[in-house]
């Protein structure tokens, strides 16, 4: 299923679709839809909410066990989800191990949602900066003093995918996804080239995963 749109209607969609599979009963569809949730920014919290919904509406026996399955999508896709509130946190966390990880013999299915967290981590810290330019993420990145050609390479790669991680557009060059690993190091170099301290704290927050 590909959503198309803007950020909050896909999200909306999203929520929508896993609330209508939890109130069926349909397992193994809905996690599949929780995951992809996930990946769109949709926090854990936001999920049980919709499974409290759900249960109002269609039953407490639907709402506990839609409840049941998003726990366990939660504690096999990344035990981070327990340890952090901040969804800010989380994201980062992934943009962070996603750049260290080993790119040998890995598909490019598996970069296709990174584009969409990658923007909004860098929508989130820029908000912070540049306040009275929220929502215009090209605006924010060139008051960024950082090498111009990795800031249009980074916003080249954050365009790329639409928010649910699907390519809607044709003549997007997807070879900027077989640069995942470096483009993401890139932005993080931007993040602690703007604020050096931010960045340092975050990595206290958000010890990263251990690479072999």
């Amino acid at each position: 299923m590909r959503f198309i749109g803007d950020d909050d209607d896909v999200r909306q969609r999203s929520m929508i679709t896993v609330a209508l599979l939890a109130a069926l009963g349909r397992d193994r569809e809905l996690a599949r839809h929780i995951e992809g949730a996930l990946n769109l920014g949709i926090t854990p919290d936001e999920i049980i909410e919709i499974m409290i919904h759900v249960a109002h509406y269609a039953g407490w026996p639907a709402g506990h066990n839609g409840q049941r399955v998003a726990q366990d999508v939660f504690a096999l896709r990344d035990p981070v989800l327990h340890e952090f509130e901040s969804e800010y946190q989380r994201l980062f966390k992934r943009v962070y191990d996603e750049a260290n990880k080993d790119p040998a013999n890995r598909g490019l299915e598996e970069f296709y949602p990174m584009p969409n967290i990658a923007r909004r981590v860098l929508e989130s810290f820029l908000s912070f900066r540049y306040p009275e330019q929220a929502g215009q993420l090209e605006q924010q990145v060139r008051r960024v003093s950082f090498d111009a050609t990795k800031k249009a390479r980074i916003l080249r790669f954050l365009h790329t995918c639409s928010p649910d991680g699907k390519i809607t557009e044709p003549e997007h060059d997807l070879s900027i996804l077989t640069e995942t690993p470096n483009v993401l190091k890139d932005l993080l170099d931007m993040v602690k080239a703007e604020d050096p301290k931010h960045y340092e704290e975050m990595l206290k927050l958000v010890p990263p995963t251990s690479m072999t």
